[in-house]
């Protein structure tokens, strides 16, 4: 029934699309009915729980555990600057009903209606409490541990270390203009530069910015564990950058990325994912766009700037991706998986610094 209503919603704006069998619709014409459906979804979430008593005793008790916790910070034994990074935090939290829609909140479908949960995203900055638990919850004490809990895992040190790698990370930083590109954003000079920047870039040891990591490391037993060394890091960077750019070549995306064409029915057609990372990241999560607080930057987003980059030899002469010979892509191709490779260690090693 939904689905009926969104397809017709969809035909009505998009009324080519009535006429393309489902399974020809390319990634574009299919996330026209999934932005439909969410949209829809939305629309019944608020009508369902918006004004519903229970949904607000969510509200009430969500705004009491917020401002609790806050006053908790405000009397820790931490610095000035170390309390108002937690505040910011906790004070920039938004409380949302549970959405699916991409864009705005992603939860799962069980979630608006039966599954007894409620969970802090990382991804958006948001809070919800699945329909599931505030229509059957009975205890207000209850509620509000469950709230405290999970706010707790915005501002625990594990968090606030993925908040400081992304605020202060020279890498981070550097690559942050391609977070949920449409295509290469640098010019190829500006790349140049950026690259050479992340290869000379030499990650610290351990970069000490929260008071309370004492406090972390002696709940966690450290025993039978080898020591840290700079060189154990850059393995385990090594191996994980090997294990993310695997992944991306199994599901073929370093492929469709690269290939203006596609053959179908034994004809040539233009290929819709080619050189567009957020299509073929669309398409990877069920054809939903996700966007979450910060724009995301991808292997895809990385591999693309790359690839517009990147330089080969035909007939004597340096030519670009674009206007190289087919023969002569392989290796131009090979240079940029090479380079994505190269920045997506260097990005794991500066991560762990912030560990």
């Amino acid at each position: 029934m939904i689905t009926d209503v969104a397809e017709e919603r969809a035909y009505a704006k998009n009324p080519e699309l009535k006429d393309v069998k489902e399974n020809d619709r390319n990634v574009n014409q299919r996330m026209l009915v999934t932005t439909a459906q969410e949209q829809l979804n939305n629309e019944i979430m608020d009508a369902k729980y918006k004004n519903n008593p229970n949904w607000q005793r969510v509200q009430r008790t969500y705004d009491r555990v917020k401002k609790d916790l806050i006053a908790t910070v405000k009397k820790q034994n931490l610095s000035p600057a170390e309390k108002q990074k937690l505040v910011h935090r906790l004070e920039t939290i938004d409380l949302t009903l549970p959405y699916t829609d991409g864009p705005r909140f992603s939860s799962d479908d069980s979630c608006g209606s039966t599954q007894v949960n409620a969970f802090y995203s990382p991804t958006y900055h948001k809070f919800t409490v699945c329909a599931g638990y505030f229509n059957t919850v009975q205890s207000d004490a209850g509620q509000y541990f469950v709230i405290a809990h999970e706010l707790g895992h915005a501002i625990d040190p594990n968090r606030t270390a993925s908040a400081e790698q992304d605020s202060q990370s020279p890498i981070t930083k550097a690559l942050a203009p391609l977070g949920d590109s449409k295509g290469p954003v640098f010019s190829c000079q500006e790349w140049k530069s950026v690259v050479k920047k992340i290869q000379d870039y030499k990650p610290q040891g351990t970069i000490k910015f929260d008071s309370r990591q004492s406090l972390f490391d002696c709940l966690e037993s450290k025993k039978g564990l080898n020591p840290i060394t700079d060189q154990e890091l850059e393995r385990i960077a090594d191996q994980y950058a090997k294990y993310r750019m695997s992944d991306q070549a199994g599901r073929q995306n370093f492929l469709l990325l690269a290939q203006p064409t596609k053959t179908e029915d034994g004809k040539t057609k233009p290929n819709i994912y080619y050189m567009r990372p957020d299509l073929r990241k669309a398409a990877n999560n069920g054809d939903r766009v996700i966007k979450g607080a910060t724009p995301d930057v991808d292997i895809q987003d990385i591999f693309v700037q790359s690839l517009s980059c990147a330089k080969g030899t035909s007939g004597g002469k340096e030519v670009s991706y674009k206007d190289a010979s087919e023969s002569d892509r392989a290796a131009i191709f090979a240079k940029a998986m090479e380079e994505t490779s190269m920045i997506i260690k260097k990005e794991m090693r500066d991560g762990f610094s912030y560990c």
